[in-house]
Parts: C-alpha cells; structure tokens; sequence
C-alpha cells in the first residue's frame, strides 16, 4: 500500500512537470495564451515589410523607430469585431495623448485585405472614428509573401468565409521601439498596454537617473 502510494505521487509529480514545462509554468492553457507568454519572455523581431499607408505613402517600421507601436489587424468591410478595433483605439488616442505629443507612441491599423484596402478605402476606416492621423495611421502590405510573414509573425489567423469576408481572432499588439513584438492583449485591453509603456518608460528614465549618479560619484 504504502509503495503504491509512492510509486502514484511520483508519476503525479512527474505528470505535473510535464504540464508545467508545456504550460510555461501553469500559465498557459490554450495555445494563444501560450504565445502571449512565450511573446513577453522573448520579444520577438518585427519582420520587414513595406507598408503603403491611408496616404498612399510607402514605408517600413523603421518610420516608427524609437516609438512604441500599438497594432491592431482589421479590414474595413467588416462590420463586426474591427468596429470594436476602431473604438478600442479611438478611446486609446484619447487616453494616450501625453504619449502621443512626447512622441513615445503611433497606433497602426493593419489591413490583412489588401486587395480590397486600398489607400481610399483605409482613410475612410480612419475617418469613421475620426482618428487624428498624426498618431493613427492605417496600412496595408502589397506583397504577399511579407502580409504571410507579418500574420504569421503576429499570430493573426484570417479565413475567407466564402461570403466575401473574414472570419479572423483579434488584439491589440504591442511592438517597442527597437521594433520588437513584445506584449498582446485582447482587443478591448488597450490601456494595459499604456500602463506597460509607462512603466517602461519610468523604469528607463529611473535608470539614466541611477547610471548618472554612479558616474557622479566615481568621478569623486
């Protein structure tokens, strides 16, 4: 009886190992959180595409360099869950605006449509939730092996539902600004990721603080 015991709490032990190594520690339980996690322990690189912008414009990431990105994944005939996208970062926009004139933050709407969101199409999405394009900028990617790349990159899982449409998840990324995919959150969770910017940025600023008094006092 009592190696029965012994010999069960060992395999229990060992299954919870198991589980602990699959799960990141519990933390995981459906394979999204799990790429949430894995996405906060390792940022991971943002791919280069080229983007052509609501203006028509071509660029990279590196035109958000030394900012944080906020992203989300749309197209603009939906009538569903990008809406919620729209007011999630429209309500962002807001809330961020001390952000947004230090010019530590852009917010990027990202069609995974491109051959119905074009630059007409993308600025009418902008204009429906009034969005000061100055902060707000929406894209999409021409090429189809970088739009391929990026959802893979990202996560986001688009499938045409033989209606003209997109049955597609949706969150809100967020990619620092050396570039890195470093944080996601569900679409309607946007000021958590303010409340990570701010942190970061208190953490960096505290740091310079404490690096110029260490030289202050060796100096000394």
């Amino acid at each position: 009886m009592f190696k029965s015991l012994i010999s069960s709490a060992i395999v229990l032990a060992l299954a919870g190992g198991v589980f602990y190594y699959q799960t990141l520690g519990f933390e995981a339980y459906t394979a999204e959180t799990k790429r949430r996690v894995e996405v906060e322990r390792n940022p991971i690189p943002s791919p280069q595409v080229t983007f052509q912008n609501q203006a028509g414009e071509l660029v990279s990431w590196e035109a958000f360099q030394g900012q944080y990105v906020i992203a989300d994944f749309v197209y603009t005939r939906c009538e569903t869950v990008c809406l919620g996208l729209g007011v999630e970062f429209a309500r962002l926009q807001r809330q961020a605006a001390d952000l947004i004139s230090d010019s530590q933050l852009q917010l990027l709407t990202i069609s995974f449509d491109p051959e119905n969101d074009g630059p007409e199409q993308l600025a009418e999405y902008l204009n429906r939730f009034k969005a000061d394009t100055a902060s707000w900028k929406a894209a999409r990617v021409e090429d189809p092996a970088q739009l391929k790349h990026l959802k893979e990159t990202f996560g986001v899982i688009a499938i045409n539902d033989g209606e003209g449409g997109y049955i597609h998840n949706s969150a809100l990324h967020l990619i620092s600004p050396e570039g890195q995919l470093m944080k996601i959150v569900d679409y309607n969770h946007g000021t958590e990721l303010l409340t990570s910017i701010r942190q970061n940025l208190t953490h960096s600023v505290g740091g310079t603080h404490a690096a110029g008094n260490e030289v202050a006092i060796t100096a000394d």
